[in-house]
């Protein structure tokens, strides 16, 4: 016969593997990473978000563990070409943040996590090959990227939905031309900055011609302003001259008959001049008086 000890531990062992098996086919587990669905017969009868301990029928009902609604997966598209609007093909480098929105509508329509990033490969080529398409390709390297992103995050969004799946953002690492058309490409883009340089040069000359040809105008006005100005005071000293000797020669016309003869040799004679005169003349008169 056993003893009374054996019996209890055999006990304790049989209680121990009841609770495990209890465990393995009546229990799961939902964590804080993790949401669950319950199936049964392939019907979906409930989902779990909150973490915690669940009770199952064994057998009947299967359990599908999917990751939570707060958790983002990551997905790298294919790498792809694409036709601008200005017919140039590109070569489109991305990733999609995703996350599982519905978790039954999920496994109805895509049935697994496998079948949601096939499903979510096949949206995200499309509407980035859309977006992309509506664009040029000197939008695409300047300044539409952001664009693209967002308009694309939007449509794919809409169209994962009735897929269970949410799209948070689709984003792109590059955008290049394939290796046989970026030379030619790059050629092009450089002959269009050089012909926009150009017109700014000749846009920059006209400009300059303008100002030059105003400046010269403004100079000549003043030139001829300053001309008429010391016209008007030349003649005005003139007169004033003329005021001058007209009133000397009232008071004094002899004195100022001789005044201007005496001008007059001044300007005609240089230096080391000899001047013959008759005695009689009036310079001689008034030379030998003089001594």
């Amino acid at each position: 016969m056993m003893s009374r000890g054996a019996r209890a531990l055999g006990f304790a062992a049989l209680i121990i593997a009841a609770v495990v098996l209890f465990v393995n086919f009546f229990v799961f587990e939902v964590n804080t990473k993790t949401q669950a669905v319950v199936r049964q017969f392939g019907q979906v009868v409930r989902t779990v978000d909150q973490p915690g301990w669940y009770i199952r029928i064994p057998v009947l009902q299967r359990v599908v563990l999917l990751p939570g609604q707060d958790r983002l997966l990551d997905y790298n598209a294919r790498t792809t070409e694409a036709l601008t609007r200005d017919q140039k093909t590109v070569i489109v480098d991305s990733y999609t943040k995703w996350s599982v929105a519905d978790p039954a509508l999920l496994l109805e329509k895509v049935g697994s996590i496998q079948g949601a990033q096939d499903r979510l490969d096949d949206i995200v080529w499309s509407v980035t090959l859309n977006e992309i398409a509506s664009r040029t390709y000197d939008d695409l390297i300047r300044f539409a990227r952001d664009d693209i992103m967002a308009a694309a995050t939007a449509e794919a969004d809409a169209r994962a939905r009735e897929f269970g799946i949410r799209v948070h953002d689709i984003r792109i690492r590059r955008i290049d031309l394939p290796e046989q058309n970026a030379q030619s490409v790059y050629a092009r883009m450089a002959s269009d900055r050089q012909q926009v340089a150009q017109a700014y040069l000749a846009e920059g000359e006209a400009e300059a011609t303008r100002i030059r040809a105003e400046t010269d105008r403004q100079v000549a006005e003043i030139l001829a302003q300053a001309a008429r100005e010391a016209a008007e005071i030349r003649a005005a000293g003139d007169a004033e001259a003329a005021r001058i000797f007209a009133e000397a020669y009232s008071r004094d016309a002899e004195f100022y008959a001789f005044w201007n003869s005496l001008q007059v040799y001044t300007e005609a004679l240089g230096e080391h001049t000899t001047l013959v005169v008759d005695k009689d003349d009036e310079l001689a008169r008034y030379l030998l008086n003089s001594q």
